[in-house]
């Protein structure tokens, strides 16, 4: 929730982490997210210039592709969570 009692949905508070990791602490590894994740994480890697893996849709792929391609932050959205 926002200060004005808003709710932040998870794939707003990944993204909002994202773009701190990204900009605010330069960490220019590697990301990896799901297919059923929004645009929002393509447009910040994108803009920040690094790469970005998508995976199918489940906490096993994403962490598959972490320790196999040196990504530094996964996340993704569950469909059964909507």
């Amino acid at each position: 929730m926002t200060e004005t009692g808003q709710y932040v949905s998870s794939q707003e508070v990944f993204g909002l982490l994202l773009q701190h990791l990204l900009f605010s602490r330069e960490i220019n590894g590697a990301v990896a997210k799901t297919i059923s994740s929004t645009r929002m994480t393509d447009l910040l890697c994108q803009q920040a210039g690094v790469k970005l893996y998508e995976t199918p849709v489940g906490f096993k792929h994403i962490s598959r592709k972490m320790l196999s391609n040196g990504v530094v932050v996964g996340g993704g959205k569950r469909w059964d969570r909507v």
